[in-house]
């Protein structure tokens, strides 16, 4: 039996409160299960308690590391954007090709990432600007939520792996 804590940070009349459960599997869950999993608990937290908007969640094995990349935490730095969206544009492409300068390319085929922190460092530069760029053209949670959605249609196409 493999045991799943579970940490959900939600809305609830405007206050932000924060629920932690267990989940018993008898096998390793892969993350589209872990996210069934998830969805089933926000949708009975949302029925039993009627949650405005869910903020964070997180999954993981017991006995290891909660956290996994947290983009969220990008919004911290919006700061560094640019005054307007077409001048943050500027940045992500500028940022783009920063990133494949870190990238050998031959006859227009990537061939190998030349350094990998270089590499690393350059693509999450990419996703800050990205983020900015978002942020300043006030993408809304319908908008993400519509994205989400468009991800999981592609789930068994293109972007299966």
């Amino acid at each position: 039996m493999i045991k799943y804590n579970i940490e959900i940070k939600y809305l609830l009349n405007g206050t932000e409160e924060t629920r932690n459960m267990y989940y018993k599997s008898v096998n390793v869950l892969n993350d589209e299960q872990q996210e069934e999993v998830i969805q089933d608990f926000i949708n009975n937290l949302k029925n039993f308690y009627g949650i405005d908007t869910i903020l964070e969640t997180h999954i993981w094995e017991h006995g290891k590391d909660k956290e996994k990349i947290n983009l969220n935490k990008l919004k911290n730095y919006k700061a560094l954007a640019y005054a307007n969206p077409i001048a943050q544009l500027g940045k992500v492409k500028e940022e783009y090709q920063e990133l494949l300068n870190e990238v050998e390319i031959k006859n227009d085929d990537f061939r190998y990432v030349k350094n990998r922190d270089n590499f690393v460092a350059e693509a999450l530069d990419l996703v800050t600007a990205t983020i900015n760029l978002l942020l300043l053209c006030k993408v809304t949670d319908l908008d993400f939520n519509k994205h989400i959605e468009k991800l999981n249609a592609y789930r068994n196409g293109k972007y299966k792996k």
